[in-house]
């Protein structure tokens, strides 16, 4: 570089203008469309995973909830976990209608 070698000055610095940072335009629908996908796609793929759980047997008393629905239910949250709260209280309740759980 010839500034480096002393060969030229380096061009001027104006200190009194900021830089502006550059912003990017977000598609929010698509970007809503594409959550909405992978959540329903992630909620199919994870009840045909946790169809193979084994229930125990029962040792009498309570009836037990599923243990598949357990799995699904805390895998759900763990992977969702970032999910608006209006959302994920809704979830059981999308997922018991969609007949996942």
């Amino acid at each position: 570089m010839p500034e480096r070698d002393g060969g030229s000055t380096a061009p001027a610095i104006d200190t009194d203008i900021v830089p502006k940072k550059p912003t990017y335009k977000q598609d929010w629908p698509a970007d809503k469309q594409a959550q909405i996908t992978e959540k329903r796609r992630f909620q199919v793929l994870l009840h045909d995973l946790c169809r193979g759980v084994q229930e125990p047997p029962s040792k009498g008393g309570r009836p037990r909830t599923p243990l598949a629905d357990v799995v699904f239910a805390c895998a759900f949250k763990v992977c969702f976990v970032q999910m608006a709260l209006d959302d994920a209280a809704l979830a059981p309740v999308i997922a018991t209608e969609r007949g996942v759980i």
